[in-house]
């Protein structure tokens, strides 16, 4: 009985690939309305879901990432090792995850081969909106009980790197200074010289 129990609450992530990974695209374009689950409404909780950037500085709902920089998704649970989750990107790479749909998005989740699953690695490929969720589902008796949690970001383009050097910056900015400069101690010099040669 209690094995039939636990497949069922691990059953879960595995049933958002049905139909194309239908229900899955269905769940991560729902936002604070998700579709029932195995017959039962998750619940929302956005607090279970973070981003990280570099040195763990967490980017926060709505902000600009750049293309090519990989992120962390981190399902903050006490104990991931109790939960059965998923997380899935509605485009961009996520390591070790596989297609959902053929629109770009994909999931990569503890029945999928993933094992215990507390983070996810993301990296933007293309520019534009992109939505981030996790799903989750503690163990134990019934029909699990999923939480769900979703955020968006605005991936931009990542800024080009400069070719001028820092000698040739400050060669472009003194240079029209210093014309004009090196051409007044010029004439000062002259004048000078012609004073003297006057006084003589």
């Amino acid at each position: 009985m209690w094995h039939i129990l636990t497949s069922l609450a691990a059953a879960w992530p595995h049933f958002l690939l049905v139909d194309g990974c239908a229900k899955g695209l269905e769940l991560l374009a729902s936002g604070v309305h998700p579709p029932p689950i195995m017959g039962i409404e998750p619940a929302v909780d956005l607090s279970i879901l973070s981003l990280g950037g570099r040195a763990g500085v967490e980017v926060e709902p709505g902000s600009m990432v750049s293309i090519g920089l990989p992120l962390t998704l981190t399902h903050n649970a006490t104990n991931a090792m109790g939960f059965h989750s998923v997380f899935m990107v509605s485009s961009g790479a996520l390591a070790g995850g596989q297609d959902c749909g053929a629109g770009g998005a994909q999931m990569v989740c503890t029945t999928c081969g993933a094992g215990w699953l507390r983070t996810a690695h993301w990296t933007p490929t293309r520019t534009g909106r992109a939505t981030l969720a996790v799903g989750a589902a503690e163990m134990g008796l019934g029909t699990p009980a999923v939480t769900i949690a979703s955020i968006t970001v605005l991936v931009e383009d990542a800024a080009p790197p400069s070719t001028t050097t820092s000698g040739e910056s400050y060669r472009s900015i003194a240079w029209p200074i210093g014309r004009p400069l090196l051409s007044f101690a010029e004439r000062l010099l002259a004048s000078i010289r012609d004073s003297l040669h006057d006084e003589v």
